[in-house]
């Protein structure tokens, strides 16, 4: 399955809204950008039991999604020095494979 959204929003106006559920241990996701419905979709291909689409409209589809899966966390902050470890490494790799 894939997310057809008919009637895309002007950027400004696409969101993504998480409501949590205090019976369930799910929460309700529902977006109107279409490659995070596709994205969900895919979890759901590979989880059906976990992921359960309740609706879909022009304008985007709403799923629920275990709690566990929903997290919040601000960017990754490296130094200088992490960020050189870490180009070294990925050049390592590179050489190596």
């Amino acid at each position: 399955m894939q997310c057809k959204i008919s009637n895309p929003l002007e950027e400004q106006e696409t969101s993504i809204l998480i409501l949590p559920n205090q019976i369930k241990s799910k929460v309700s996701v529902y977006s109107s950008i279409q490659a995070t419905c596709n994205q969900i979709l895919r979890l759901k291909d590979r989880f059906p039991d976990q992921v359960d689409i309740i609706r879909s409209d022009k304008y985007g589809m709403e799923f629920e999604v275990p709690r566990k899966w929903v997290t919040i966390r601000p960017p990754r902050q490296m130094s200088e020095e992490q960020k050189q470890r870490l180009a070294q490494n990925l050049r390592r790799s590179k050489n190596n494979g």
